[in-house]
């Protein structure tokens, strides 16, 4: 528990840290569509900003004769254009040229060229196409700027051409070089930041996933992985280190890494609070979901198909809320804390596909930086919800155990307890059946001496001398018989066919579900057991051995040896050392690589019944081949007709 509460305060800690750098990098920038900088002496050297979205894809000479450019701000919904044209006027007033840059505020994009405007003449400044490699940019920044250059004393036209993914519109940002040069090393600094985070978030999930997997685990880090990759997109930072050379795929891998990204997202919402047994319904659904988004995501490298993606997860975002309002309403554990996650995240992506449907509110520049603080911030909620739901599974798991364990050892002593008495009774028996025998000699030598004596004296207290005999006998003989039956019923002996096939019932169907053969060979007909316990042993070493043998079979036999009985069970599943043979008569012990079938109390239970019963337990294994368990019943003297 312990441990547990650290790691929450871990996953707390790490949102935070990854949340305040971006909301402080946001208010570095100014509110305004484009950022009008002012010169010395005040006068803006940005004026005259107008849009234009272009439905039709015109060239620049078109744009300047058919376009209708209107102010920033007064033309906010433009649900779908295939370019995006941006005219404003640059103005140097100082006695020497200056240097400014245009901020994208992307990292890439499929299309982005600057041209100089002079009257009815249009000369191409700058240029940056899907295919060119990052190396072709002229700074070398994971984010794409426009250099400008304006000599003393100048004004001049600057028209923009801009095509995008998804129709996200171009948010545009005039700074100097050395305004940049501070931005860029806050920017490196905060991203690294958030790499962190997600990187810290990756490795302690990872390793969560190997000590107890599931299926929720291992989604939900596959979901981590892929917001990581989906982050460096957005910063740039894949195209600058990953694949530098290949500028078409660095386009095609955001659908691609985002689709993916969205269908883990969903296998760990279908699995959170196990779906598949309580609502199947909305399993099918969220799989759907998730196979679905896959799909797009592959096939959009061939085919254009991301706005099917886009409203694929659209509508698919309100379903993981409707899974976190179900567990609610069933007050599982940790649902509370996935419904704010999901809300935030399906909140942030409206946010986003608003811009790309052209409803522009004035947030467009910091729209990767609110949804990266979003993704740390949802990163924190869902995992405080996993590991909650996992400690809460944890106690509730381990007190099955115990109570396991303890009703394991209750039948145990009892079956001891009454195994003591039967032999306690047994002694008594035996030891009457023994006084018994011995009262009978001296009676005989009476009855003996009797028949010398004369007939004809005496008659009457010779009678009842022999009647007094006959009675002590009887009753003698009685107390023998009764001794007898007590002896014989303690020593519990059993038709081997009556123990065994009542097992062999009972695990047949576990055996042909793994399709693993399962035989039985009894060498003794019958023998001495207790056969509760020894039915409970050997159900408990089945059990283990179809758990860890995926493929072969298993042998139960049942031999005699001098003065005992042997039974063993010999599996050819994945075997163990030495280490691991002491380590698993332990409670609550298993291989990690096994999946959570089993409570790891098989080997313990065993060991315990066999201890209480004062069976001989030994196990022979070999890593990789199999192993064989034995338990070893010794076995009283062969029944006698009479004492």
């Amino acid at each position: 528990m312990a441990y547990m509460k650290s790691t929450l305060q871990c996953c707390f800690l790490l949102a935070l840290c990854g949340l305040c750098p971006l909301i402080s990098w946001a208010q570095v920038w100014p509110e305004n569509a484009i950022n009008l900088v002012a010169n010395s002496d005040g006068r803006p050297v940005v004026a005259d900003v107008k849009y234009w979205p272009d439905p039709d894809g015109l060239n620049p000479e078109q744009v300047i004769e058919r376009g209708r450019f209107r102010t920033v701000g007064s033309d906010k919904f433009s649900f779908y254009a295939k370019k995006h044209w941006y005219s404003l006027r640059l103005s140097n007033p100082s006695d020497s040229a200056v240097h400014y840059f245009l901020a994208t505020g992307l990292p890439s994009t499929p299309l982005l060229k600057a041209y100089w405007v002079d009257g009815g003449t249009v000369v191409e400044h700058f240029s940056s196409l899907a295919s060119d490699p990052f190396a072709a940019r002229p700074l070398v920044y994971p984010l794409l700027f426009i250099p400008v250059k304006l000599p003393a004393y100048s004004s001049k036209k600057l028209l923009i051409e801009h095509q995008s993914l998804a129709n996200y519109p171009l948010a545009l940002r005039v700074v100097s070089a050395e305004v940049l040069q501070e931005k860029m090393s806050f920017f490196t600094l905060v991203r690294g930041i958030v790499f962190g985070a997600l990187f810290v978030f990756f490795i302690l999930f990872v390793a969560q996933a190997c000590s107890t997997p599931s299926s929720a685990l291992i989604y939900y880090c596959c979901y981590i992985a892929g917001l990581i990759l989906l982050v460096g997109q957005v910063f740039g930072y894949n195209f600058t280190y990953l694949w530098p050379t290949s500028g078409n795929f660095n386009q095609l891998f955001t659908p691609l890494i985002t689709g993916i990204t969205y269908s883990f997202y969903y296998l760990f919402s279908a699995h959170l609070f196990n779906l598949r047994e309580q609502f199947n319904t909305l399993y099918r659904v969220t799989i759907l979901l998730a196979v679905l988004a896959f799909l797009l995501a592959v096939a959009n490298v061939a085919l254009d198909v991301f706005w099917l993606l886009a409203a694929l997860a659209l509508l698919g975002l309100p379903v993981p809320i409707v899974i976190a309002v179900w567990a609610r309403r069933k007050q599982l554990t940790s649902a509370n804390l996935f419904l704010a996650g999901s809300i935030l995240h399906c909140s942030l992506s409206y946010l986003l596909a608003l811009e790309c449907l052209g409803v522009h509110l004035g947030y467009s520049y910091y729209l990767f930086s609110l949804l990266s603080a979003g993704q740390i911030l949802d990163l924190g909620l869902f995992s405080t919800a996993l590991l909650r739901q996992a400690s809460h599974l944890r106690k509730a798991l381990y007190d099955q155990l115990e109570q396991r364990v303890s009703d394991a050892e209750t039948l145990a002593s009892a079956e001891k307890e009454r195994a003591m008495m039967l032999a306690s009774r047994q002694a008594e028996a035996l030891s009457l059946a023994t006084a018994t025998h011995d009262l009978n000699q001296p009676l005989a030598a009476i009855r003996f001496a009797l028949a010398l004596v004369d007939d004809q004296k005496n008659t009457g207290a010779k009678e009842h001398i022999v009647k007094t005999l006959n009675y002590t006998e009887e009753l003698l003989k009685s107390m023998t018989k009764h001794g007898k039956d007590d002896y014989e019923h303690a020593r519990q002996q059993v038709a081997a066919q009556q123990v065994f096939v009542q097992v062999q019932k009972r695990q047949s169907e576990l055996f042909k579900q793994k399709g693993l053969a399962f035989r039985i060979h009894m060498g003794v007909a019958e023998f001495e057991c207790m056969p509760v316990i020894l039915q409970r042993i050997v159900d408990n070493l089945l059990v283990n051995a179809a758990r860890y043998t995926s493929r072969g079979g298993v042998l139960l036999s049942v031999r005699r040896r001098a003065g005992a009985v042997l039974v063993q069970v010999w599996d050819t599943g994945s075997g163990m050392t030495p280490a691991q043979v002491e380590r698993f008569k332990q409670p609550f012990t298993q291989e990690n690589s096994q999946s959570l079938q089993g409570f790891g109390l098989g080997l313990f239970i065993v060991k315990t019944l066999a201890e209480k019963a004062g069976y001989s337990l030994s196990i022979r294994s070999e890593l990789g081949r199999g192993s064989c368990v034995s338990v070893l019943l010794p076995q009283h003297a062969a029944k006698s007709s009479h004492l």
